[in-house]
Protein backbone atom coordinates (compact mmCIF):
# COMPACT_ATOMS: atom_id res chain seq x y z
CA UNK A 1 0.00 0.00 0.00
CA UNK A 2 2.78 2.46 0.92
CA UNK A 3 4.55 1.56 -2.32
CA UNK A 4 1.40 2.35 -4.34
CA UNK A 5 0.92 5.67 -2.54
CA UNK A 6 4.53 6.60 -3.25
CA UNK A 7 4.13 5.57 -6.88
CA UNK A 8 0.90 7.55 -7.17
CA UNK A 9 2.64 10.60 -5.74
CA UNK A 10 5.36 10.27 -8.38
CA UNK A 11 2.73 10.01 -11.11
CA UNK A 12 1.04 13.18 -9.85
CA UNK A 13 4.38 14.96 -10.01
CA UNK A 14 4.96 13.78 -13.57
CA UNK A 15 1.49 14.84 -14.73
CA UNK A 16 1.89 18.29 -13.20
CA UNK A 17 5.38 18.67 -14.65
CA UNK A 18 4.18 17.65 -18.12
CA UNK A 19 1.04 19.80 -18.14
CA UNK A 20 2.80 22.81 -16.64
CA UNK A 21 5.00 23.00 -19.73
CA UNK A 22 2.05 24.85 -21.24
CA UNK A 23 2.07 27.53 -18.57
CA UNK A 24 -0.81 29.65 -19.87
CA UNK A 25 -3.12 26.64 -20.13
CA UNK A 26 -1.98 25.31 -16.75
CA UNK A 27 -2.57 28.59 -14.91
CA UNK A 28 -5.87 29.36 -16.67
CA UNK A 29 -7.20 25.88 -15.85
CA UNK A 30 -6.52 26.35 -12.14
CA UNK A 31 -7.80 29.95 -12.16
CA UNK A 32 -11.06 28.95 -13.88
CA UNK A 33 -11.98 26.61 -11.03
CA UNK A 34 -10.76 29.14 -8.47
CA UNK A 35 -12.97 31.83 -10.01
CA UNK A 36 -16.02 29.52 -10.22
CA UNK A 37 -15.81 28.66 -6.52
CA UNK A 38 -15.24 32.30 -5.62
CA UNK A 39 -18.53 33.20 -7.34
CA UNK A 40 -20.35 30.58 -5.27
CA UNK A 41 -19.14 32.20 -2.04
CA UNK A 42 -20.08 35.60 -3.42
CA UNK A 43 -23.61 34.30 -3.93
CA UNK A 44 -23.79 33.42 -0.22
CA UNK A 45 -22.58 36.90 0.70
CA UNK A 46 -25.22 38.57 -1.49
CA UNK A 47 -27.94 36.35 -0.04
CA UNK A 48 -27.05 37.04 3.60
CA UNK A 49 -26.36 40.73 2.91
CA UNK A 50 -29.96 41.03 1.80
CA UNK A 51 -31.67 38.70 4.28
CA UNK A 52 -29.11 38.68 7.17
CA UNK A 53 -29.48 34.93 7.68
CA UNK A 54 -30.99 31.77 6.17
CA UNK A 55 -33.02 29.67 8.60
CA UNK A 56 -30.93 31.06 11.47
CA UNK A 57 -27.58 30.51 9.72
CA UNK A 58 -25.50 33.67 9.26
CA UNK A 59 -22.94 34.35 6.54
CA UNK A 60 -19.93 32.79 8.28
CA UNK A 61 -21.92 29.69 9.24
CA UNK A 62 -23.15 29.28 5.67
CA UNK A 63 -19.59 29.71 4.40
CA UNK A 64 -18.45 26.99 6.81
CA UNK A 65 -21.27 24.72 5.61
CA UNK A 66 -20.47 25.29 1.94
CA UNK A 67 -16.72 25.02 2.44
CA UNK A 68 -17.06 21.59 4.08
CA UNK A 69 -18.90 20.40 0.98
CA UNK A 70 -16.70 22.07 -1.61
CA UNK A 71 -13.37 21.21 0.03
CA UNK A 72 -14.14 17.49 0.30
CA UNK A 73 -15.50 17.55 -3.26
CA UNK A 74 -12.40 19.35 -4.53
CA UNK A 75 -10.08 16.70 -3.08
CA UNK A 76 -12.19 13.84 -4.47
CA UNK A 77 -12.67 15.35 -7.91
CA UNK A 78 -8.99 16.21 -8.33
CA UNK A 79 -8.13 12.52 -8.03
CA UNK A 80 -11.16 10.91 -9.66
CA UNK A 81 -13.25 13.18 -11.86
CA UNK A 82 -11.29 12.77 -15.08
CA UNK A 83 -11.27 8.97 -14.89
CA UNK A 84 -14.83 8.26 -13.94
CA UNK A 85 -16.46 10.99 -15.95
CA UNK A 86 -14.82 9.45 -19.03
CA UNK A 87 -15.28 5.82 -18.02
CA UNK A 88 -18.45 5.39 -20.10
CA UNK A 89 -16.66 6.68 -23.19
CA UNK A 90 -13.71 4.35 -22.58
CA UNK A 91 -16.06 1.37 -22.21
CA UNK A 92 -18.05 2.22 -25.33
CA UNK A 93 -15.01 2.72 -27.57
CA UNK A 94 -13.01 -0.21 -26.18
CA UNK A 95 -10.27 1.85 -24.51
CA UNK A 96 -11.13 0.24 -21.18
CA UNK A 97 -9.44 -2.95 -22.42
CA UNK A 98 -6.00 -1.49 -21.76
CA UNK A 99 -6.73 -1.34 -18.03
CA UNK A 100 -7.49 -5.07 -17.99
CA UNK A 101 -4.08 -6.14 -19.30
CA UNK A 102 -2.05 -4.20 -16.76
CA UNK A 103 -0.62 -5.89 -13.64
CA UNK A 104 -2.60 -3.69 -11.24
CA UNK A 105 -6.34 -3.82 -10.56
CA UNK A 106 -8.22 -1.78 -13.22
CA UNK A 107 -9.48 0.59 -10.52
CA UNK A 108 -5.92 1.43 -9.47
CA UNK A 109 -4.74 1.57 -13.08
CA UNK A 110 -7.36 4.22 -13.84
CA UNK A 111 -6.09 6.33 -10.95
CA UNK A 112 -2.62 6.25 -12.48
CA UNK A 113 -3.97 7.14 -15.92
CA UNK A 114 -4.49 10.83 -15.26
CA UNK A 115 -4.80 13.60 -12.71
CA UNK A 116 -7.12 16.62 -12.78
CA UNK A 117 -4.65 19.29 -11.69
CA UNK A 118 -7.23 22.04 -12.38
CA UNK A 119 -8.87 20.94 -9.13
CA UNK A 120 -6.06 22.67 -7.24
CA UNK A 121 -7.94 25.93 -7.74
CA UNK A 122 -10.97 24.41 -6.03
CA UNK A 123 -8.88 23.06 -3.16
CA UNK A 124 -7.16 26.41 -2.61
CA UNK A 125 -10.25 28.64 -2.55
CA UNK A 126 -12.41 26.21 -0.55
CA UNK A 127 -9.55 25.66 1.90
CA UNK A 128 -9.13 29.42 2.35
CA UNK A 129 -12.83 29.95 3.05
CA UNK A 130 -13.00 26.93 5.34
CA UNK A 131 -10.06 28.19 7.37
CA UNK A 132 -11.36 31.77 7.44
CA UNK A 133 -14.82 30.69 8.61
CA UNK A 134 -13.34 28.50 11.35
CA UNK A 135 -11.32 31.40 12.76
CA UNK A 136 -14.12 33.97 12.45
CA UNK A 137 -16.90 31.90 14.03
CA UNK A 138 -15.36 31.81 17.49
CA UNK A 139 -16.11 28.11 17.90
CA UNK A 140 -15.41 26.69 21.35
CA UNK A 141 -12.87 24.15 20.15
CA UNK A 142 -12.11 21.06 22.16
CA UNK A 143 -9.84 18.17 21.26
CA UNK A 144 -12.94 16.12 20.49
CA UNK A 145 -14.39 18.77 18.15
CA UNK A 146 -11.10 19.02 16.27
CA UNK A 147 -11.09 15.24 15.80
CA UNK A 148 -14.74 15.35 14.70
CA UNK A 149 -13.94 18.02 12.10
CA UNK A 150 -10.98 16.09 10.66
CA UNK A 151 -12.81 12.74 10.65
CA UNK A 152 -15.91 14.27 9.06
CA UNK A 153 -13.81 15.93 6.34
CA UNK A 154 -12.30 12.53 5.56
CA UNK A 155 -15.78 10.99 5.67
CA UNK A 156 -17.04 13.67 3.28
CA UNK A 157 -14.18 12.95 0.88
CA UNK A 158 -15.03 9.23 0.98
CA UNK A 159 -18.71 9.93 0.30
CA UNK A 160 -17.95 12.13 -2.69
CA UNK A 161 -15.24 9.84 -4.06
CA UNK A 162 -17.48 6.79 -3.66
CA UNK A 163 -20.36 8.56 -5.41
CA UNK A 164 -18.16 9.45 -8.38
CA UNK A 165 -16.95 5.86 -8.65
CA UNK A 166 -20.51 4.51 -8.41
CA UNK A 167 -21.97 6.72 -11.12
CA UNK A 168 -18.93 6.21 -13.32
CA UNK A 169 -19.03 2.43 -12.89
CA UNK A 170 -22.71 2.27 -13.83
CA UNK A 171 -21.37 2.77 -17.36
CA UNK A 172 -20.80 -0.98 -17.43
CA UNK A 173 -24.60 -1.27 -17.72
CA UNK A 174 -25.70 2.19 -18.89
CA UNK A 175 -24.14 3.89 -21.90
CA UNK A 176 -24.51 7.38 -20.43
CA UNK A 177 -24.39 6.76 -16.69
CA UNK A 178 -22.89 10.17 -15.96
CA UNK A 179 -26.13 11.77 -17.14
CA UNK A 180 -27.69 10.04 -14.14
CA UNK A 181 -24.76 11.13 -12.01
CA UNK A 182 -25.16 14.73 -13.12
CA UNK A 183 -28.70 14.75 -11.73
CA UNK A 184 -28.46 12.55 -8.64
CA UNK A 185 -25.02 13.66 -7.48
CA UNK A 186 -23.69 16.84 -9.07
CA UNK A 187 -27.07 18.64 -9.09
CA UNK A 188 -28.63 17.34 -5.87
CA UNK A 189 -25.36 17.91 -4.03
CA UNK A 190 -25.88 21.66 -4.51
CA UNK A 191 -28.76 21.49 -2.03
CA UNK A 192 -26.33 20.85 0.82
CA UNK A 193 -24.65 24.21 0.26
CA UNK A 194 -27.57 25.47 2.37
CA UNK A 195 -29.17 24.12 5.56
CA UNK A 196 -31.06 21.01 4.47
CA UNK A 197 -33.89 21.86 6.87
CA UNK A 198 -35.07 24.75 4.66
CA UNK A 199 -36.11 22.38 1.86
CA UNK A 200 -38.77 20.50 3.79
CA UNK A 201 -39.13 16.94 5.01
CA UNK A 202 -39.16 15.22 1.61
CA UNK A 203 -35.83 16.54 0.37
CA UNK A 204 -34.27 16.21 3.83
CA UNK A 205 -35.31 12.55 3.87
CA UNK A 206 -33.81 11.92 0.43
CA UNK A 207 -30.54 13.68 1.30
CA UNK A 208 -30.25 11.69 4.51
CA UNK A 209 -31.51 8.18 3.84
CA UNK A 210 -31.54 7.66 0.06
CA UNK A 211 -28.78 9.84 -1.37
CA UNK A 212 -26.97 10.70 1.89
CA UNK A 213 -25.16 13.81 0.74
CA UNK A 214 -26.23 15.71 3.90
CA UNK A 215 -23.65 13.70 5.87
CA UNK A 216 -20.90 15.43 3.89
CA UNK A 217 -21.36 18.75 5.65
CA UNK A 218 -24.80 19.48 7.14
CA UNK A 219 -24.83 17.05 10.05
CA UNK A 220 -21.17 17.66 11.00
CA UNK A 221 -21.87 21.42 10.90
CA UNK A 222 -24.90 21.04 13.20
CA UNK A 223 -22.64 19.61 15.89
CA UNK A 224 -19.57 21.78 15.38
CA UNK A 225 -21.62 25.00 15.31
CA UNK A 226 -23.80 23.88 18.26
CA UNK A 227 -26.99 24.27 16.25
CA UNK A 228 -30.11 23.13 18.14
CA UNK A 229 -31.52 20.13 16.31
CA UNK A 230 -32.93 16.67 17.00
CA UNK A 231 -30.36 15.44 14.48
CA UNK A 232 -27.38 16.93 16.31
CA UNK A 233 -25.82 13.48 16.76
CA UNK A 234 -26.05 12.44 13.11
CA UNK A 235 -22.47 13.63 12.52
CA UNK A 236 -21.32 10.36 14.08
CA UNK A 237 -22.50 8.52 10.99
CA UNK A 238 -20.50 10.58 8.48
CA UNK A 239 -17.37 8.35 8.48
CA UNK A 240 -19.59 5.24 8.55
CA UNK A 241 -21.60 6.44 5.54
CA UNK A 242 -18.37 7.41 3.77
CA UNK A 243 -16.81 3.98 4.29
CA UNK A 244 -20.04 2.24 3.26
CA UNK A 245 -20.38 4.22 0.01
CA UNK A 246 -16.71 3.67 -0.85
CA UNK A 247 -17.00 -0.10 -0.28
CA UNK A 248 -20.25 -0.15 -2.26
CA UNK A 249 -18.54 1.67 -5.11
CA UNK A 250 -15.72 -0.89 -5.16
CA UNK A 251 -18.24 -3.74 -5.22
CA UNK A 252 -20.16 -2.16 -8.10
CA UNK A 253 -16.92 -1.59 -10.00
CA UNK A 254 -15.73 -5.17 -9.52
CA UNK A 255 -19.15 -6.50 -10.51
CA UNK A 256 -19.12 -4.34 -13.63
CA UNK A 257 -15.62 -5.51 -14.56
CA UNK A 258 -16.68 -9.16 -14.19
CA UNK A 259 -19.60 -8.54 -16.58
CA UNK A 260 -17.61 -6.44 -19.04
CA UNK A 261 -17.41 -7.57 -22.65
CA UNK A 262 -15.04 -5.79 -25.00
CA UNK A 263 -16.54 -4.04 -28.00
CA UNK A 264 -13.68 -5.40 -30.09
CA UNK A 265 -12.14 -3.53 -32.96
Amino acid sequence: MLYLLKLYGLHIGYFIKADSQYKANFISGIFANFYTYLLMYLTIWILTHRFQSVAGWNYQELVFLMALNLFSYAVATTALWKHYYQLGENINNGNFDKFLIRPLHPLISMLFYGFDWTGFGQIIVSGIFLGASIFSLGIDWTAYKIIVLLVCIIGGILIQAGAMIIFGSLSFWLKKSMNLGNVLFFTLRNFINYPVSIFGGGISFVLTYILPWAFINYYPALYILDKPSEQNGFYLYTPVVGLFILLLSLWITNTGISKYQSVGS
